[in-house]
């Protein structure tokens, strides 16, 4: 099934064809893809996998902009992502868990 990304300000929503909020790509993934999305790049993306509370999804470079032509967009990082595999989507209540988290961690510290 494909899905759509929308960007955002600081995010990419994922939404399927007839625009139902599904989540939004983790920040670090949405932080580069906002990048590439604003010199023109496009992308294809399709769900992989749908779990309980997570859905999987494939993001496939469609066509470079100008200013990436030589750049690809999905690499392997130290950061413990593989970009070739399929990239899990945050649901809101999630996002909301993990900045509860990091919110309490900052503050035992």
């Amino acid at each position: 099934m494909t899905v759509n990304l929308y960007p955002k300000k600081h995010s990419i929503d994922v939404r399927s064809e007839s625009k139902t909020y599904l989540g939004a790509l983790p920040d670090d993934i949405a932080f580069r893809l906002l990048r590439f999305l604003k010199a023109g790049n496009t992308y294809h993306a399709c769900i992989k996998n749908i779990c309980k509370n997570s859905i999987s999804i494939f993001v496939r470079e469609i066509s470079r902009g100008k200013k990436f032509r030589n750049q690809p967009t999905f690499m392997t990082t130290s950061s413990g992502h593989d970009y070739s595999s399929p990239l899990k989507i945050i649901k809101k209540s999630d996002r909301e868990v993990e900045d509860e988290k990091d919110t309490q961690d900052a503050s035992d510290e």
